[in-house]
């Protein structure tokens, strides 16, 4: 008889949670017309007890909403090691099944009522490491890894016995009991490194895939190699408790996307593990290959790319659900010549339908910081932009950074045609070559917000329209006084400058609205804009005071009208010498223009840190 996972039907409610820099969370089930501070519903969160994360059940791919009502807020508190590092511990999380209309509170505390939810380091004695993972098929199932106690004592990196490794904790039942899946597989394995939830769960059973270290003399040694040909890709479905199975030796790292499964494994396993033990000295574990499953990890086979040089790292980008594979993959080849291996670059190639064998779409792609200048236009398949390290401009690449776009899946490149008047109606006039030049990925991901400069973004529900910041030049401009925002109405064929000066922009109303305000990297801004009409108008809606604006937010799909604006406060200081946080929420199914003005006030003044996923 086939099992059928357990059902947590949604109540469709819209629920917005907000985490601040100090710990704090609220929640708003109004669209962030206001909030509520969570903290009094958590015991245990006097003193210096903190919220680190804001953990969700897997969100739908075509909604952007969650699929449970399941959520877990991870605690920290701060505490220094024997070596004075700084590390997120804690003994009291707290877990919602209803999005917090109801919270499960720490065991360990009084009156914690029927149920309570156990940290899992409380068990080992050690800390927590990232964050805890919900079975996106069962969120009652949860995993999380854990340092040992001996570690923490001793050093951060070793221990004389070995012993520093990380154990992998499994709840069956939502934080209320766990079990050491170290000890469940008596011994063979030492130490997990990297872990996930198997693509697909057979008969109900938890699959989970990890790479681990099996035996303790290679865990002593592990400091040895940049990647481990002792550390090995497995997987069970019984919690460890009989032999695991051996996905793949000398596996590192891997990553799950929808069915398909990537490892990034030593290129010369194999060889090493042939070798005899005076051999093996003279292998480094330097370079990698990639491996892919298009089956959920029950077939492998190598990624072939056609350049002979060796890799470093990849970077995998997959835009359609119901394809299996990726679509395209940039690799950070190791390059011969230094100054070409010390550039920010990578070659983006496209895949074809088995996912083993690769073309190449694009050479010297700007790969800044682990972000990579590559998007593809959301609701309008086959159009791809990407940013370009000029050939020659290798010693210097952040002066010649050139935008290209593809309309035929990256297998052809072409320059940006720029506008050919500025926002104001004045012709743009440039010296040499004038092309439109985009900020991509590496621009937003990279820096601080005093640096940061909005990138290519589409919204599916808005297909065809384009914006960004940039400008019109020879190549791209990291200078704020020269970057303008620009929106294409037809995949980026063409092209207007629609506000001078960089902003950051949302989509909503399925495209019918754009929100706008200017960055924080070209100072304060006193009001939002927006724009009816894909940015040919343009109204001004006044902030009742400057802020120094980080983001606009708007409801996953961009389907909605109530819009978030967070920053900060350009004006005022709290007693520790930062700024406070701001938050507007603007809601234009009840914005009112009695008198053709608007006044925006801000409803909460708190820090901001990202939600996690």
């Amino acid at each position: 008889m086939p099992h059928h996972p357990p059902r947590f039907p949604l109540k469709k409610q819209t629920k917005l949670f907000v985490l601040t820099e100090k710990g704090k969370v609220y929640a708003s089930n109004t669209n962030g017309a206001s909030f509520v501070l969570v903290n009094p519903q958590l015991k245990g969160t006097g003193g210096d007890m903190d919220v680190a994360r804001v953990l969700t059940s897997r969100t739908d791919s075509a909604t952007g909403h969650v699929q449970s009502e399941h959520l877990i807020l991870q605690g920290c508190q701060l505490e220094a090691d024997a070596s004075g590092y700084q590390r997120c511990t804690s003994k009291y999380h707290w877990a919602s099944r209803d999005l917090g209309d109801t919270w499960i509170q720490p065991c360990g505390l009084e009156d914690t009522g029927a149920e309570c939810f156990k940290s899992p380091s409380t068990i080992a004695g050690g800390h927590i490491e990232g964050s805890f993972h919900m079975n996106p098929h069962n969120p009652e199932q949860v995993l999380v890894r854990v340092t040992r106690k001996s570690c923490d004592d001793r050093d951060f990196v070793t221990s004389a016995d070995g012993s520093c490794g990380h154990d992998l904790f499994y709840s069956p039942d939502f934080g209320k009991s766990w079990v050491n899946l170290v000890d469940n597989s008596q011994h063979r394995v030492v130490s997990f490194l990297d872990f996930n939830w198997a693509p697909d769960q057979v008969d109900g059973k938890p699959g989970i895939m990890a790479t681990v270290y099996e035996d303790l003399e290679h865990l002593k040694q592990r400091a040895g190699y940049n990647w481990d040909y002792n550390v090995h890709f497995v997987y069970s479905t019984d919690l460890f408790a009989s032999a695991h199975q051996t996905l793949m030796r000398c596996g590192n790292v891997f990553q799950t996307l929808g069915k398909d499964v990537y490892v990034a494994k030593n290129a010369d396993c194999e060889a090493f593990h042939g070798a005899s033990e005076d051999e093996r000295d003279g292998f480094v574990g330097g370079q990698v290959e990639l491996q892919l499953s298009i089956d959920g990890g029950k077939n492998f086979a190598r990624a072939c790319f056609p350049v002979s040089v060796a890799d470093n790292g990849y970077t995998i980008f997959d835009y359609r659900d119901d394809v299996s594979g990726p679509d395209f993959i940039v690799v950070d080849h190791d390059e011969e010549d230094e100054v070409a291996r010390a550039a920010p670059i990578g070659n983006i190639y496209s895949s074809d339908k088995s996912g083993q064998l690769y073309s190449l779409s694009m050479r010297r792609a700007l790969y800044l910081g682990g972000a990579v200048d590559f998007t593809n236009v959301e609701g309008i398949p086959g159009i791809y932009f990407a940013n370009q390290v000029a050939s020659g401009a290798l010693g210097d690449p952040a002066e010649f950074i050139q935008t290209r776009i593809s309309y035929n899946n990256g297998g052809a490149w072409q320059p940006l045609v720029p506008p050919s008047v500025d926002a104001t109606g004045k012709p743009i006039v440039c010296a040499g070559v004038c092309q439109l030049h985009l900020h991509g990925a590496s621009s937003w991901d990279v820096g601080t917000w005093e640096t940061r400069l909005g990138s290519v973004y589409s919204q599916r529900n808005a297909p065809g329209v384009v914006i960004a910041t940039g400008n019109v030049a020879n190549a791209l401009s990291f200078d704020p006084r020269v970057v303008n925002t620009y929106l294409s109405r037809d995949s980026g064929a063409s092209w207007d400058e629609i506000l001078q000066g960089p902003h950051i922009y949302e989509f909503g109303n399925k495209g019918g609205l754009i929100v706008a305000a200017k960055m924080s990297s070209l100072g304060p801004a006193n009001k939002i804009q927006f724009s009816k009409d894909e940015g040919e108008t343009w109204t001004d809606l006044p902030l009742a005071r400057e802020m120094n604006v980080h983001n606009i937010r708007v409801d996953p799909v961009g389907d909605g009208l109530v819009f978030l604006v967070h920053g900060t406060d350009s004006v005022e200081v709290s007693g520790d010498g930062d700024p406070d946080g701001v938050v507007y929420t603007i809601d234009f199914a009840s914005l009112k223009d009695s008198n053709n003005a608007y006044v925006l006030h801000f409803t909460k003044s708190f820090r901001l840190l990202p939600i996690q996923d």
